[in-house]
C-alpha cells in the first residue's frame, strides 16, 4: 500500500482527487489523500527530498483537462457546445489551451456555456469524460499519472 499527498490549489481539484483519480488509482493499492494549499505561499526544496516528490504543475488550469472532451462538459449544461468542439479541435492538446486573458481554458467554456460553475460542474464533468479521453488528450497529464501508476510496481 503506497500513501501520497496531492496538494491542490482549489475545491474542484480536491474534487477531482477525491471522485476520480483517487478511485482510479486506490485499485492500483495506491491511496490519494488531496491538500488544499495556499498555492502563492508553498514553499518547495527543502520540505521535499526529489525522490519523494513527483510533480504535476498544470500547463495552465484545471479546465484544460475538462477540453479532453469539450461535448461532455456542456451535458447537463445549455449553450455553445459544438462552439466549443470546433475551437478546441484547432490545438494538438486541450493543455496547450492559453492565449490570453479571454482564451484560456475556463475563459472559453464560460463565455459558450455561461452556466457552467467550477466547483460544481468541473467534477461532474471530469467524472463524465474519464481518466482515459484525459490521457489520451493530455500527455502531459498523462505522464505523471504513468509516473504515479509506477508507485505500485516494484523497482528492479
Amino acid at each position: 500500500m503506497i500513501k501520497a499527498h496531492v496538494l491542490v490549489e482549489g475545491q474542484t481539484e480536491e474534487t477531482f482527487i477525491r471522485t476520480v483519480l483517487g478511485p482510479y488509482l486506490a485499485v492500483r493499492g495506491i491511496y490519494l489523500t488531496p491538500v488544499l494549499v495556499a498555492t502563492k505561499r508553498i514553499k518547495f526544496g527543502k520540505d521535499f527530498g526529489t525522490h519523494r516528490l513527483l510533480p504535476y504543475l498544470s500547463l495552465h488550469e484545471f479546465e484544460a483537462l475538462l477540453l479532453a472532451d469539450p461535448g461532455e462538459i456542456g451535458t447537463s449544461l445549455s449553450g455553445q457546445t459544438s462552439r466549443l468542439e470546433e475551437e478546441v479541435s484547432g490545438f494538438r492538446s486541450p493543455e496547450e489551451i492559453d492565449e490570453g486573458p479571454e482564451t484560456h481554458p475556463a475563459a472559453r467554456i464560460v463565455r459558450l456555456l455561461p452556466s457552467y460553475r467550477k466547483a460544481v460542474h468541473g467534477p461532474l464533468a471530469a467524472a463524465r469524460i474519464g481518466l482515459k479521453s484525459m490521457r489520451q488528450r493530455c500527455p502531459h497529464f498523462d505522464n505523471w499519472v504513468t509516473r504515479l501508476e509506477r508507485l505500485s510496481s516494484p523497482t528492479p
